[in-house]
Order: C-alpha cells, then sequence, then structure tokens
C-alpha cells in the first residue's frame, strides 16, 4: 500500500514567483565571450516561468553572464542572465536555469499566472 500523506513541497517552491511548467521548444541563445566573439547556440527549454526558464544545451555558461533569448517563431527576443549551470547529464547536454531581466509570460507564448 502507497503512502498518501501530503509531501513537503521542493525546496525553493515557496518563494517562487510564478508557476513553473513543462514545456520543450527550440530557442537561440546569444551571448559574448570574454574574448568579443558573438555566440550563438540553439537550446531547447525544459521548464519555463513567466521569470525565466531551464534551458538544455551543448555549451556551459558561468553563472552571471549575460545573453539574449530569441524565438525564431514568434519573432521575439528577451534578454537574460545565467542564474546557474549543471555538469552535463547522460544525454551530454547541460542545464542552464536563466532568468529573464522584464519578467513576461508571452515570451514562451503560453498563459503562466503569477503564484499568490
Amino acid at each position: 500500500m502507497s503512502d498518501l500523506s501530503p509531501q513537503p513541497a521542493p525546496e525553493g517552491a515557496a518563494k517562487r514567483r510564478s508557476q513553473r511548467v513543462l514545456l520543450s521548444m527550440p530557442v537561440d541563445v546569444v551571448w559574448d565571450t570574454g574574448a568579443g566573439v558573438r555566440v550563438r547556440e540553439q537550446g531547447r527549454t525544459e521548464v519555463v516561468n513567466r521569470h525565466g526558464a531551464l534551458l538544455k544545451m551543448e555549451t556551459s555558461l558561468p553563472a552571471s553572464i549575460q545573453v539574449e533569448l530569441h524565438r525564431a517563431a514568434i519573432g521575439s527576443a528577451a534578454r537574460a542572465r545565467v542564474v546557474l549551470a549543471t555538469e552535463r547529464g547522460r544525454d551530454g547536454l547541460v542545464r542552464i536555469a536563466v532568468e529573464l531581466a522584464n519578467p513576461r509570460a508571452d515570451f514562451w507564448s503560453i498563459g503562466l499566472p503569477l503564484i499568490g
């Protein structure tokens, strides 16, 4: 028989400003290297909210680096900063958490309610 008692919320859940949604879509990530080279790489979202996203990509980026996210499908771009990069997963990709400079639900083309 399984235990159906309430489980504690994941760490950080009480601090979230908007609901997270599992969503896989292509997004181009653009950044400047320390040498002044502009790099563009296509990644995919795994989780989005009105304040940012968790992306999977080939390149690991350092925390605090400024990036631009481009959604070619809707012709939209948004500035963001990297807040976390993980080790490579079994799929060989890193997960990059980004925070949008100006939170907006319409960037992901879905409705994202605020929490609270």
